[in-house]
């Protein structure tokens, strides 16, 4: 898998492959355009964006992880996860970062899963967290 600097075609090319069962049909994409900074990359097989994700500062040291994936990272399971987790581990050195934080749907099983595998354990749950008010549970790497 090729890693490249995230830019908002990636996100917007992902984003219409995604699962949106998942998340309900969103109207208003424009939030794509604000994850266009340096520490955000895209995932791409075949010259297909099939992942993006990143991190965004929040103060020194704390970070909000973000990953959009479209229905072709089920054709590259274990290379997208390493992927993934090799990249989440450079940025954590690169950044010095002691707590990387993420929001997982609720009801994703496979969301819980990856975010354990990167090394992230639940804190609680965040009721009705996003625009269709469905509940997330809030992990966090902390070291």
């Amino acid at each position: 898998m090729e890693i490249r600097p995230f830019i908002k075609e990636h996100g917007y090319l992902v984003f219409n492959d995604i699962n949106n069962s998942l998340i309900g049909h969103q109207k208003d994409l424009s939030f794509i355009d604000d994850l266009e900074i340096d520490d955000c990359f895209t995932g791409v097989k075949e010259n297909r964006p099939i992942i993006c994700g990143g991190i965004i500062k929040y103060w020194q040291g704390c970070y909000e992880g973000w990953v959009i994936a479209s229905h072709h990272i089920n054709n590259y399971p274990i290379e997208t996860a390493r992927t993934i987790k090799k990249y989440t581990d450079y940025l954590i050195e690169k950044n010095n970062i002691h707590r990387l934080q993420t929001a997982v749907l609720h009801s994703f099983d496979d969301g819980h899963r990856f975010a354990k595998f990167l090394g992230m354990e639940p804190e609680g749950l965040m009721k009705k967290y996003d625009y269709m008010e469905q509940d997330y549970m809030r992990y966090a790497r902390v070291s």
